[in-house]
Order: C-alpha cells, then structure tokens, then sequence
C-alpha cells in the first residue's frame, strides 16, 4: 500500500498545479493518472488569455506557439464583432508536462499508467484501487475531468455535458486567414459555437455539437474540402451546466473539468482549473496545520466568489446561445467588423428602424456588453 497525505486523481493542469501548491508546502502528495503520456492527446482549443497566464504562475516561452490579439464571433451571415484581449495559443501537451515538472520538482510522485478503479472512504481515509495497487490517504482531489470517478462515487452530481470534436489541420488545407484572432461561429451545427484557432504551423477547427459530421458539415459550408488528411482528430464532452451544486464533501475535492468549472460563456477551462487547484490547495494546506476540518469547507465558499462560478453570468452565457438566427444576422449587421464594445446609436437606430423586433433584446444586449466589458480578460 503507498500512503499519502493527498492523492489526486487526474494529472491535467488542475491536477498538476494543485500537486505542486501542495507538494511546495510540504504535504506528500500522489497525483494518479490513467494515460501513459501526459498532455496527450490533446482535447483542447487552446487559447489560454495573457492575463489569466502570467497570473498563474506557470508562465514560460516554452510551450507558446503563437500570440493571440482576441477573438472574434462571426454571426450566421458572416459578419463579425471582435473584442480585443490579448492571449496565446499553447502548446497543450507541453504546458501540461511543464506544470507536471513542477510539481514532481517540489515532492509530488506522478504516476503514470494507473488508472483509479474503485475508491473508498472508511470516515478517516481514503483507498484508491488501480489494478494490484492501493493508495490511500487523507485527502482526496478529483481532478479526473467531465466524467469523474470522484463525483461519481462520493458526489453525485447532476450536471450536463456537451460533446466536443476537433480537427487538428495543416494550416494550408483550408482557405482561412485568422489576422490574429480568435475565430468563433454562431452556426445551426452548434447548439454552442464553433472555432477555429490558427496556431504557427497548423488549426484547430472544432465545436460543441452532437456529432463528427456536424463538424464535418460546418467545414463543408464555410470552406469547402479539406485538402490532405486531418493531422489529427479528437473527441470529448465539456461541462455546460456551470459549477457543480458540491464540489466538497468527506474530505475530497472537485477541481476543473471535475467540479463543472468552465467559463460559461466560452466553455474555456484552463483558466478555472487553475484557479481551482490553487484555491484547493490552498485550503488543503490550511487544514494540515490546523487540523480543522472547516478549513476544507472554506472552498466550495471561494470559488463561488469568482466569475466563471457566478449563476447570474451563467444565466447570461446561456442566453447567449438562445439568439433566434435573424437577431444573430442583426447584430452582426450593426457591428459589421467592429469592436463589441462600441456605442453607435445611430448606427443601432437605422438596424432597429427596419427591424423593431431587436428592440425587445436590448437589455439582453446590454448585459452581454457588460459580460464581455468586465471579463474579457478571463473568458479564455
């Protein structure tokens, strides 16, 4: 049996920086992971933004591939707002072995290959069967992503999940020029969105929707055949229902993808997965030096405090994606290439004239310039 103070289930970035925070302050710490690589394969957009980045305090060169202006959201006609944030698009395999070096540099043991089976809890610890192997301790993370052993076993949350796909491709076998942004679509393929993201040397092309040939359709539409073979193709599911009614209980923790903790209005997750890692560890730490168990309880408290855990920008993210098609061709009629953020009552006034029918969605309107006003710099 291998003892230790924290096991943590899931060695993605959530489940890497919560290892490292700990590991630093001296608490034994076993991250265990079922891939034999990590970071691979990559079922990721992405984009992380410059400001959530170098607050993380994983900031480095080597895993950048390319520096991002912001992002633009093309409506079903084509025209398109944008909003300027700067940020990169990463390397995801490279940022999530940089984390995970971290983390083994400060005391945390990884362990590859070894995938969680059964979990139990005796009321004083934790035993995690992974083949012949038993872990066992005191605190427990569920970092194990959209479909966690975690959250089954001891949470059992009722929560939503979207499927995801993406195409990784070389950069020449479609007709797109990104000019430095972000690319979103409102399109009928998508009960969300779709992107695609030009990194240095390829794209991702990819969307939450139900299935490979909605993605397949979207190419289709709006750029014809793909020229060669996809370089790569992955699928997944994203959390959409915003974070989880517990994310804490009996001593184990939900951090990320685990916990339902994604931007709301870009299904974006990077950013509060290490939030969350830094606020469980946090906590963790607290409760080794205490020895009170409601120090642990402090964080279901502090991550609701943050944006991508609020239910009122919940609420207004979903209703993003409630647009009918002719209100999403309206507003791209009035912005026609322009900054979201813009006020040009004139310019509203001739769209609206024409088309009263916008004037009932202004305090919708409103509110989403709020939302991207105040944080566009964490949507990403």
């Amino acid at each position: 049996m291998k003892v230790f103070d924290v096991i943590i289930i899931g060695a993605g970035p959530a489940g890497c920086a919560a290892a490292y925070n700990l590991a630093k302050n001296g608490i034994s710490t076993a991250v265990l992971e079922q891939k034999k690589e990590i970071g691979v394969p990559i079922c990721c957009g992405e984009a992380i933004s410059e400001r959530v980045l170098k607050q993380s305090g994983f900031y480095d060169d080597s895993y950048i591939d390319s520096k991002v202006k912001g992002f633009r959201v093309y409506m079903p006609n084509m025209k398109y707002f944008f909003v300027d944030t700067p940020g990169f698009l990463v390397n995801r395999d490279k940022f999530d072995k940089y984390i995970a070096s971290f983390a083994e540099k400060a005391g945390a043991k990884i362990f590859l290959r070894t995938k969680a089976s059964a979990i139990k809890y005796s009321g004083k610890d934790f035993e995690i069967e992974s083949g012949g192997d038993v872990f066992k301790s005191k605190i427990l993370i569920g970092a194990d992503g959209p479909e966690s052993l975690v959250d089954r076993t001891f949470f059992k949350n009722k929560y939503l999940l979207t499927p995801a796909f993406q195409y990784k491709l070389a950069k020449n076998s479609i007709n797109f020029i990104a000019d430095g942004y972000l690319a979103f679509y409102y399109d009928s393929q998508s009960d969300y969105y779709m992107w695609v993201f030009e990194k240095s040397r390829e794209l991702n092309v990819g969307g939450g929707c139900a299935s490979k040939s909605n993605l397949d359709s979207f190419i289709s539409r709006l750029f014809g055949r793909i020229s060669g073979k996809p370089l790569a193709f992955v699928h997944g599911y994203i959390p959409v229902s915003g974070i989880k009614k517990t994310v804490y209980k009996h001593k184990a923790l939900l951090i990320g993808d685990a916990g339902g903790l994604v931007n709301p209005a870009s299904l974006a997750g990077i950013y509060p997965a290490l939030v969350s890692a830094r606020e469980a560890a946090s906590v963790i730490v607290e409760y080794f030096r205490t020895g009170r168990e409601k120090s642990l309880r402090k964080y279901e408290n502090r991550l609701r405090k943050y944006s991508f855990a609020n239910s009122t920008f919940l609420n207004e993210a979903k209703s993003c994606y409630k647009y009918p098609e002719k209100i999403l061709n309206l507003i791209g009629d009035y912005f026609v290439s322009d900054s979201f953020l813009k006020k040009d009552h004139k310019a509203f006034f001739k769209v609206s004239s024409k088309n009263p029918v916008l004037l009932k969605y202004i305090p919708r309107l409103l509110s989403h310039k709020n939302v991207f006003k105040h944080h566009r710099f964490e949507l990403w």
